[in-house]
């Protein structure tokens, strides 16, 4: 299950291997979070192990540019945690064809 939170801007975080970091230290090493709206998304262990740019994922998950901020994120997350459709192999589809042909 996939948890995100858009970054308030005002508190730190620990990365993914557990290193904290302060908001000057994010800005340095991710100069993206300066300007934008930031999500970040969460490990179960409370860590960060993703920051995206809330525009980009907006974007790759085609969510509608006029929700507020908060909406496209729990679009997003609901999105991330739908289990995608089973794929048919066409193959497999051809061959059971095939099958009951006989």
């Amino acid at each position: 299950m996939v948890n995100m939170a858009i970054w308030n801007k005002r508190e730190g975080f620990n990365l993914a291997d557990g290193t904290p970091c302060t908001v000057e230290d994010i800005y340095t090493r991710y100069p993206f979070t300066q300007t934008g709206t930031v999500a970040l998304e969460y490990l179960p262990n409370g860590n960060v192990g993703g920051i995206d740019d809330l525009a980009i994922l907006r974007e790759i998950h085609q969510v509608d540019s006029t929700m507020t901020d908060a909406e496209a994120l729990a679009a997003i997350i609901e999105i991330r945690n739908t289990a995608p459709e089973e794929s048919i192999d066409p193959v497999a589809a051809k061959l059971d064809y095939l099958i009951m042909m006989i």
